[in-house]
Parts: C-alpha cells; structure tokens; sequence
C-alpha cells in the first residue's frame, strides 16, 4: 500500500513536471514566433519603407538640382548637356513615384493605421509636380528662361515643398512605428526570459516538496 501511495507520488510529480514544462515550452515559442514576426516587420517593412521614402525625397531633390542647373545655364551650353539635363529630370521624378508606390503598398499589408489624408496629398501635388515640370522642360527645349524662372517660382517650387512634406510625414510615421516594434520586441524578451525562470522556480519548489513528502 505503501508503495502504490509512493508510485502515485511519483506519478503526480512527473505529471506536474512534465504539465509545466509543456506549457512553458509552448508559451516560449509563441513569444519567439511573436518577436521574429515583429523583427521582419522592421527590417521589410520599417526600415525598407524609410529607404524607399528617402530614396524618392533624393530623387525629387536631384530633379530639383537639374531644373536650377538649367535655369542657371548660359547661350554657351551645348544641346547635349541640355538634353541630358531634361533626362535627369524625367528619370528623377518617375523614381520618386516608383519608391513611394513600393513604399505604401508595403505599408499597408502591414496592417498599419491608414493615412488617407497624407496619402491625397501626395498624389495630388506629385500629379501638378509632373505637369508644371513637363511644362518646364518644353520652356527649356524653347530656351525661354525668364517664363522658366517664373514658372519654377510661382508653381514648381510650392508644389514641391507640400509634396515633399508628405514623403517627410510618412517618413517620421514609419520610423515611429519601427520604434515602437522594437520597445515591443525588447519587453516581450524581457517577459519571456522572466517566464522561463518562474517556471523553472516553480518546478524545482514542486520537485522539493514533493520529495519532502515521500
């Protein structure tokens, strides 16, 4: 009798042991599972989206650079720099929409809060960006540089800074974002490793009372 008493003891134990020690292992990978799904999101989605966003703000800075480079140009300048000037243009601006676009479609399979408003903004300025800069390069084609410089004043110059206040509100957006992610990631580290010891606690504080009792 008195050794089915001391099997059932036994038994009890393992049971607890191995109770415990299932739920401490499922609880862990779901923890680490949670920690590397929020360290892809940073690294995909984060930090990708912030490169994506700078990269366009440079481009719309070097279509800038090309537009006040010919604004600046003198009778002398020869039909090929022009012409290679009014290609960086062209080539920069279709960039910056390309970065943005790879930027928001990431955005928001991310699940992140939407931003209609910044969203409306940036369309529309970068559509009057296009247009008021086409219109710019015919102005140069026809060398007319003192309606170029009027126009770049008057229209270019406001709708580029509103539109690259938009790319500048994303990024900030984003980078909160990632920083928020990584808080995240780090307590949830934190919460893991302090589970794991409390379970282990509580496993040995079983285990000797459990002998003690035998």
């Amino acid at each position: 009798m008195k050794n089915r008493t001391l099997k059932t003891k036994l038994y009890v134990v393992i049971a607890i042991f191995l109770s415990l020690f299932v739920f401490s292992y499922i609880l862990s990978t779901m923890t680490t599972n949670t920690i590397i799904k929020n360290t892809d999101s940073i690294y995909k989605i984060r930090l990708t989206g912030i490169q994506n966003l700078v990269e366009a703000d440079r481009d719309a800075y070097q279509s800038n650079i090309a537009i006040n480079t010919l604004l600046l140009q003198n009778d002398s300048t020869s039909k090929k720099n022009i012409d290679g000037l009014i290609g960086d243009i062209e080539e920069n601006i279709a960039q910056v929409d390309e970065r943005y676009h790879v930027f928001i479609e990431a955005y928001k399979i991310s699940g992140s809060e939407a931003h209609p408003e910044i969203e409306k903004t940036y369309n529309q300025e970068f559509e009057k960006l296009k247009k008021v800069s086409n219109k710019l390069i015919v102005l140069f084609k026809e060398n007319k540089k003192a309606e170029a410089f009027q126009m770049y004043y008057s229209e270019y110059a406001p709708v580029f800074s509103t539109m690259r206040d938009a790319l500048n509100q994303f990024t900030d957006i984003s980078t909160e974002e990632a920083l928020l992610e990584y808080n995240k990631i780090k307590s949830e580290e934190k919460s893991s490793k302090l589970t794991s010891i409390i379970t282990l606690i509580i496993l040995l504080l079983i285990d000797f009372l459990q002998v003690n009792s035998l």
